[in-house]
């Protein structure tokens, strides 16, 4: 429905458009020219990019380059430890994650059975960030950029995934702990979770 009324409205602006410039030389160019960038924008809305396919339990995931919180790089690698991985992608300036803050350390502190290791984004303001917070686990950031959102499939964060040592993702969840996403996670590792913070900005939406 959209996409109909958009390609109404370029339709009466191109028919406004050609009575006043036509008649002229200059006018038929740019008429010309407005025609091609018309069309080129009726065929956006009719053919929109296919989304990007989100994560899903059962693929692989390779070995993320990233930096610490110094600056100093190094690669994660999911048999480094004896314990699966929970990799928890964030960014300091997302408002989800921020209401999220005091369930994700619910999970971490009683997920011991987990090696837990947070991704930030970005590194600005992350250093600031980590010791606000009072993050106890390493945390690191995607020095290497659209490779590492890449290769998680990000679409939006906070998103907490579990990955074994082989790198087999055994489960995904977007969003912040709440409705379905908290049930399936209290049930995954065996806490009670706390509701979200519900300060910060009113908006509905996921960074």
């Amino acid at each position: 429905m959209y996409a109909i009324n958009a390609l109404h409205r370029i339709d009466r602006i191109t028919r406004a458009i050609v009575r006043i410039l036509a008649g002229t030389w200059l006018g038929v160019a740019v008429v010309a020219l407005l025609v091609s960038v018309i069309l080129y924008q009726r065929w956006v809305l009719l053919h929109p990019p296919a989304k990007a396919p989100a994560l899903e339990a059962g693929q692989r995931l390779p070995e993320l380059a990233l930096s610490d919180i110094r600056g100093q790089r190094t690669t994660l690698r999911w048999n480094g430890d004896t314990r699966p991985t929970i990799v928890y992608v964030f960014t300091p300036t997302c408002v989800w994650c921020k209401r999220n803050m005091t369930a994700m350390k619910t999970v971490f502190e009683r997920s011991s059975g987990y090696r837990f290791i947070g991704i930030s984004l970005t590194d600005t303001g992350l250093a600031d960030y980590v010791k606000k917070s009072g993050l106890a686990f390493p945390v690191y950031y995607a020095d290497s950029g659209q490779a590492t959102v890449a290769a998680l499939k990000i679409t939006a964060t906070p998103e907490t995934l579990v990955v074994s040592r082989d790198g087999t993702v055994r489960n995904v969840w977007v969003g912040a702990y709440s409705g379905k996403v908290a049930t399936q996670i209290e049930q995954q590792f065996g806490v009670a979770l706390p509701k979200l913070e519900l300060g910060g900005a009113p908006d509905d939406k996921h960074s």
